[in-house]
């Protein structure tokens, strides 16, 4: 609660949220990540759990997960934001088109399950 407090102080003075080591928070990383899925491959991705990674540069790790109405979610793998910017690294075309295959293999297999009960 606190971060999204911070998110929402840092938007209205027109910086970025850091923490006190000049990171932007991982609430804003997940939110910037979530919105780069939701413009790149669909308004049914999402990123959650980001998790701080002392790297060169130092990243933001977060899970991407497919959520679509009744299904769901299911985790799909993983991007990092960069910590100092807050702009998620982009995804290859190929690993946008391995979510996306994983994705119609997720809803095939629930669609399967749920007819077979």
């Amino acid at each position: 609660m606190r971060e999204k407090a911070a998110i929402y102080t840092a938007r209205k003075q027109g910086v970025l949220p850091v923490n006190e080591r000049g990171y932007v928070l991982g609430e804003y990383a997940r939110r910037e990540a979530s919105g780069y899925l939701d413009d790149n491959i669909s308004m049914f991705y999402g990123a959650v759990d980001p998790v701080f990674i002392q790297n060169d540069p130092p990243i933001w790790q977060v899970t991407i997960v497919f959520k679509m109405y009744d299904r769901g979610p299911f985790t799909l793998g993983i991007m990092d934001v960069n910590a100092k910017t807050g702009d998620p690294i982009p995804l290859s075309p190929n690993q946008i088109k391995r979510i996306r295959e994983r994705t119609r293999a997720i809803i095939r297999s629930s669609s399967s399950s749920s007819t077979s009960c």
